[in-house]
């Protein structure tokens, strides 16, 4: 006999004997116990996940802070010296690699080495020693350091003029980076829309459409989120800034409970390369918030309660030269895996 029938049956001969408001209640009990399970699952799998992994920790922990000595580097207006603590936990962290024997051909270990090596080289461009690098790091380390011939992390230059309006979709994706600083003109609503207008064609499950776009020009909210957010500091405020969110009220079921998430995530990706389409610069921050600052941004933009924050972004029109970060990808090798 078919089971998912049978169970079907049950309900309807369930619904017909008891009222419908206790049919209700239970149905109500019933997802709540669901959600309980599922969310306890995953709270196992992410708490297995904080676990000691010592390569794949130390992997992304270089990771991490090559791309924080590579933001710094893409300041135009340089502070010298800047990211010790960042330096001290690359330092570590590339000592333990290496104690641990680990491969030296690994693009976080090799990323890390060539930021150590762009962070001297603008040291010394500008007529500064880089003291901090010479205090944390051992000789063995500088050694690497000095001696790297693998130019692929720091920062670099994107021209305007290299962007064609005719690109295609492979040459707009791999041209695309995080930008912070943005030429000082104001944002065409008309482009924005557009490109908001090309992000709804977004897959969306059921075709729900629940991700919404809150468009931000006021200066002192601005400050006041970005402030809370807490990564564009040391970049003067962006011509104006979005924040992607996505009605939770679109999802019925607590096997939805990660939908949300995925749509807007895809949302606002389709999102970054329509605004690059326009020649609009952006760069995604992260909303990983604790209970205080989700409360407090929640507070400040008045958004409703069944929101949850996808992306915070700051944008502007790209300027005739941009500096960025080289943020170096892994092989393709390295992630991909045929189950034939």
């Amino acid at each position: 006999m078919n089971t998912n029938l049978s169970n079907s049956n049950n309900k309807l001969q369930l619904k017909k004997i008891i009222p419908s408001s206790l049919y209700d209640y239970l149905k109500s009990i019933k997802s709540y116990i669901k959600i309980k399970r599922i969310y306890s699952y995953d709270q196992s799998r992410f708490k297995s996940a904080l676990k000691d992994n010592d390569y794949k920790k130390l992997e992304y922990s270089l990771m991490i802070d090559t791309h924080i000595i590579e933001k710094g580097l893409s300041h135009e207006k340089l502070r010298m010296n800047f990211g010790k603590n960042a330096l001290i936990n690359l330092n570590k962290d590339l000592i333990q690699w290496n104690d641990l024997g680990l491969s030296k051909n690994q693009i976080a270990y090799n990323s890390s080495i060539s930021v150590l090596q762009s962070y001297v080289q603008v040291h010394r461009k500008n007529g500064y020693e880089p003291k901090l690098i010479k205090e944390i790091f051992n000789n063995q380390l500088l050694n690497e350091v000095f001696n790297n011939k693998d130019n692929i992390s720091g920062s670099q230059y994107i021209n305007l003029s290299d962007k064609s309006a005719n690109r295609n979709f492979g040459e707009l994706a791999m041209s695309r980076y995080s930008v912070r600083e943005f030429d000082d003109s104001e944002i065409s609503n008309s482009d924005l829309i557009n490109a908001i207008n090309i992000a709804q064609k977004s897959p969306s499950a059921c075709n729900r459409q629940s991700s919404k776009v809150h468009v931000i020009s006021n200066k002192d909210l601005m400050l006041k989120i970005l402030n809370l957010q807490g990564g564009f500091r040391g970049y003067e405020l962006p011509p104006v800034l979005l924040v992607t969110t996505v009605d939770t009220e679109a999802y019925m079921s607590p096997d939805d409970r990660n939908m949300f998430y995925i749509e807007g995530g895809m949302f606002t990706m389709s999102l970054l390369y329509a605004l690059e389409d326009e020649l609009i610069g952006a760069c995604p921050l992260n909303t990983s918030f604790d209970v205080k600052k989700d409360s407090k941004i929640r507070a400040l933009m008045g958004m409703n309660d069944s929101e949850v924050f996808i992306n915070i972004i700051p944008i502007g029109y790209l300027k005739t030269i941009s500096k960025v970060g080289k943020s170096c990808r892994r092989n393709t090798s390295n992630i991909i895996e045929f189950n034939n």
